[in-house]
């Protein structure tokens, strides 16, 4: 009944007796009716203040707002919304702060953008957190600010400013949040072992992830950029694997399992789920996991991680670090500490002391510029290593060495297949941007790839023409991968590559090669100085074809490369140019005229025929054919090069 006569004066315009029959109802009950009655006449009184700019009188009112508004039931929201218009013309700064806010997010000056910060703090200095009301644009200012300046602060101004925010109950999930969320993985990036990314991400909440943090996107049209919630699953697995944690957290776990619905084929998803796997203590299927993964996945710390699960195999333990050490490009990951000191031990067990020392300087030198504790072992290692002994000045180049057994082992089911270098070409790596000599290679069967000189441990020079034995992947929208080279000279490559016969017939002096007819009447160029070989000569050589058409590009014809050539016996290689039926037309002095059943014309010496000919006769010619184009005219025409005549009885 309360609650009917509250409105009554609320509408008749009697606010001062109004509430005063509210307050008596919600003193003796806080139901939803008595907390309604008197939330609305505060709101009318609040409201008439804040015209008549009594400010103080309407933030009393508004205080007591605040605290009915829990028991308001069904209409809690829209109190709540009509509280924040209320509190937006009382609180201090709060027009500012929305000025403010707007500025700083569209602001590229770094200098406006610190000084909006620094006034903004100023305003809140006593340290208590500002109005509810503010943290909205009081948390896009923070944003704003780390943000841009969170490489240029010390670590715990960054950590003071993001707890800061993390306090605050602004909209959540929300963009911002997420934002945020984004920030704290570059900070972890950038901050490493400082940082505590699990801790971070508990405060975050990560039941706070929005449907657009597991959306992907394109770098490339074959290049996957892995989403938010990915990449946080992967750096929190991270820092769990260098904290050496034996157990994951609830909500780590959860994320992982939405992963593997999301992405169930994604290797980095799998990685994570491996890494739980052993921190459950079951190791002999973590081994197998990582074998499996370390095929296709290219993460670096994955080949540490596999390295330490290996025991008592110090020579595969040794590759498969080796193995990561070559892969890291960035030198102040967190995990390449152990990583290196644990190489070097075993260097030092095998009495490569001065390898060893370079990486144990390199762990003092990342300590020494990251403000990094060196560990204990570091200076228990430099005690075995004997006084005098000078580093080695670089062992990147020995880790391809080194890493080879773990790929012969990971990479054990693969076949291995015969392959020769047939070409070299540049090319840019996006990720490093440099130019890179690469090496192409081809199989007997013509399937080409492409490989480094340094990842296939090959020495500088000219390999071309040389034969190795690989190891080749297949891998899904990707290239050919090649793993581990060796090279073979006990092959040889005309019996295991594509030969062809053919005649030297002349040089090319612009070209610098010589004009080769093989035994099908084609034409091959054979690079080489003048007086190298004389007209007439046979040879046998590897012919390998290179299909050079690219997608929805005009048809280019194949590209040949000819290795291995070797002169041989006339006689031998004239039987292996097929055989063709003709017929003497005429003799004339000491040549025969021909004619093939194609109707190509040939002249040749009458002592090339082992028996007199004479008009009419039929026999077989073995030779090429060849084609000659009217300089002037264009027209061509063509002959037929006579190198052996059989008779023919048929």
């Amino acid at each position: 009944m309360g609650f009917k006569e509250v409105m009554a004066l609320r509408q008749e315009g009697n606010l001062t007796e109004a509430l005063n029959l509210a307050r008596e109802d919600y003193a003796m009950s806080h139901d939803q009716w008595s907390a309604s009655a008197l939330f609305w006449v505060l709101k009318d009184m609040a409201t008439v203040m804040i015209a008549e700019k009594n400010t103080l009188d309407a933030s009393i009112l508004i205080e007591e707002m605040e605290q009915i508004v829990g028991n308001m039931g069904a209409t809690t929201n829209v109190a709540m919304e009509a509280l924040a218009t209320l509190k937006k013309e009382v609180v201090p700064y709060f027009n500012e702060l929305a000025s403010m806010a707007d500025e700083i997010v569209r602001s590229k000056n770094r200098s406006r953008i610190k000084e909006i910060y620094l006034e903004v703090t100023e305003w809140f200095a006593e340290g208590a957190l500002p109005d509810e009301v503010l943290h909205e644009d009081y948390a896009r200012i923070l944003y704003a600010y780390l943000d841009c300046y969170y490489q240029h602060i010390p670590y715990e101004t960054f950590e003071e400013i993001y707890s800061k925010y993390l306090d605050l109950r602004n909209q959540r999930p929300s963009q911002l949040h997420s934002k945020f969320l984004r920030l704290g993985l570059a900070a972890k990036r950038f901050f490493s072992y400082r940082l505590n990314f699990c801790d971070l991400i508990t405060k975050w909440d990560l039941s706070m992830l929005t449907a657009s943090d597991w959306e992907r996107g394109k770098i490339s049209p074959t290049e996957i950029r892995k989403s938010l919630a990915e990449e946080v699953l992967f750096e929190i697995s991270s820092e769990l694997v260098v904290n050496e944690a034996v157990e994951v957290p609830q909500d780590i776990q959860q994320l992982l399992v939405d992963a593997l619905i999301a992405f169930p084929e994604d290797e980095i998803a799998q990685l994570v789920q491996v890494r739980m796997i052993v921190m459950a203590g079951d190791m002999k299927a973590g081994i197998e996991r990582y074998e499996q993964l370390l095929q296709d996945i290219e993460v670096p710390m994955a080949w540490a991680e596999y390295a330490f699960l290996v025991e008592d195999n110090d020579e595969l333990r040794m590759a498969a670090l080796s193995m990561a050490l070559r892969e890291e490009k960035d030198e102040y990951q967190v995990y390449l500490t152990k990583t290196r000191l644990e190489l070097a031990r075993i260097l030092i067990d095998r009495e490569l002391y001065s390898n060893a020392l370079r990486e144990l300087a390199l762990v003092g030198q990342v300590c020494l510029e990251k403000s990094f504790v060196v560990p204990e072992e570091h200076e228990r290692l430099m005690k075995k290593i004997p006084a005098g002994t000078e580093q080695n000045k670089e062992n990147k180049e020995l880790y391809y060495q080194w890493s080879r057994p773990v790929l012969a082992h990971i990479f054990r089911a693969l076949p291995d297949t015969i392959v020769m270098v047939y070409d070299v070409m540049a090319m840019r790596l996006k990720e490093e941007n440099q130019v890179v000599p690469m090496l192409k290679l081809i199989t007997p069967q013509g399937k080409t790839s492409l490989v480094t000189p340094k990842e296939a441990g090959i020495l500088p020079g000219d390999n071309r023409g040389r034969i190795y034995e690989v190891k080749l992947q297949e891998r899904h929208r990707k290239h050919t991968r090649v793993v581990l080279l060796t090279f073979r000279d006990d092959i040889d490559p005309l019996e295991e590559f594509p030969t062809q016969v053919g005649m030297i017939n002349g040089y090319s002096e612009s070209m610098h090669a010589y004009h080769v007819m093989d035994c099908n009447s084609r034409h091959h160029y054979l690079n080489g100085l003048p007086n190298e070989y004389i007209q007439g000569e046979f040879i046998k050589f590897v012919i390998l074809t290179e299909n050079q058409q690219r997608k929805n590009q005009p048809p280019t014809p194949p590209r040949e490369y000819i290795y291995h050539v070797e002169r041989v016996n006339p006689q031998e290689a004239i039987l292996t140019f097929d055989p063709i039926k003709a017929t003497v037309e005429q003799v004339r002095g000491d040549s025969y005229y021909l004619r093939t059943e194609r109707g190509i014309p040939s002249v040749v010496n009458r002592s090339v025929a082992p028996v007199e000919l004479e008009p009419g006769d039929n026999v077989i010619i073995r030779g090429f054919q060849q084609r000659y184009k009217d300089r002037i005219t264009g027209q061509a025409t063509y002959s037929f090069v006579t190198l052996a005549i059989e008779p023919f009885f048929g």
